[in-house]
């Protein structure tokens, strides 16, 4: 869903438009691409939460490096 939304974001900016589909289109898509991006991060925590993101002596990266990476992702995707 992320990926669609971003896709059509990212058609209707290669079109000029009048000052109402730029409010309704773009600033609609704006906001729905940004609550897919936050709550496709939200998720992506909590999955490695559950996979034992929170023990301290797994095999995986602690969670302040985990919470690093997923800024830098929420970066590239904004």
């Amino acid at each position: 869903m992320l990926v669609t939304a971003l896709y059509i974001l990212y058609q209707s900016l290669k079109n000029e438009v009048d000052w109402f589909e730029l409010i309704s289109l773009r600033g609609t898509f704006s906001l729905y691409a940004g609550w897919l991006s936050a709550a496709t991060i939200l998720a992506t925590k909590a999955l490695l939460q559950y996979i034992g993101l929170r023990d301290v002596n797994s095999i995986y990266p602690n969670e302040e490096s985990w919470g690093i990476i997923i800024l830098w992702v929420a970066f590239l995707i904004y």
